[in-house]
């Protein structure tokens, strides 16, 4: 059985209230401040939960598109994720347990907006699309007024499908190797980094490239 929202009693509530003629009681009693109060109390929850409902849909309409971009952009993410380890361990880490905590909030940060994919995006890398495929990018920052919100939110999704599919996914066997290498004081360099997590570790760039979907369920444009 449906559930009425709080919003759905508000007017027949304040029909009852006018049809037997008791507004001036209840208003003597509460002043119009407090009514204006109790209405806000009963139709601010139905608004919002309609506002809501919508960002939900929307987001839900992202959530496939978001599967299938980072699908196919794990290799590009996956090779700058491994560029950044080399620096993020110059301070060699003292257990591999430290390791292993560096590793694990990598790709999703400590807080919001602290993330890879924020990263990635305040340098310049944007997801194009062409012919239903997706790559990773690097394009001069700029203000782009035909992207929204939405737009962004999709790409920085994707970005972040991506970074956990390839690294948090393997984070102890990449957390082992890297501690290893820190251990015994030996040069870190991005290549041998890349090498071992995106073609023997987690294979993001020895996958099989997916089938890009028919067209007419793609969106237009060739940026996101």
């Amino acid at each position: 059985q449906a559930s009425l929202a709080p919003g759905a009693l508000v007017v027949p509530c304040i029909a009852i209230l006018i049809s037997r003629h008791r507004m001036t009681h209840l208003t003597s009693l509460i002043g119009w401040q407090g009514l204006l109060f109790l209405l806000a109390a009963w139709l601010g929850p139905a608004l919002g939960r309609s506002e809501e409902d919508a960002r939900t849909r929307r987001l839900s309409g992202l959530s496939g598109a978001s599967n299938d971009m980072a699908e196919d952009i794990e290799c590009e993410v996956c090779k700058e994720a491994a560029e950044r380890f080399p620096k993020l361990l110059e301070q060699r880490p003292s257990s591999e347990a430290e390791v292993l905590d560096m590793v694990s909030t990598f790709c999703e940060g400590r807080k919001h907006g602290d993330g890879f994919d924020y990263t990635l995006e305040q340098e310049g890398w944007v997801v194009t699309e062409l012919d239903g495929m997706h790559k990773l990018e690097r394009k001069p920052i700029y203000r782009d007024s035909r992207r929204n919100v939405m737009d962004s939110f999709a790409q920085r999704d994707g970005m972040k499908l991506a970074c956990i599919n390839t690294v948090k996914e393997y984070e102890s066997d990449l957390a082992r190797f890297l501690w290893k290498k820190a251990r015994s004081r030996g040069e870190l360099n991005s290549t041998e980094i890349s090498e071992r997590l995106c073609y023997k570790i987690s294979r993001a760039c020895k996958k099989r490239r997916r089938r890009p979907r028919n067209r007419d369920s793609q969106t237009g444009g060739s940026e996101l």
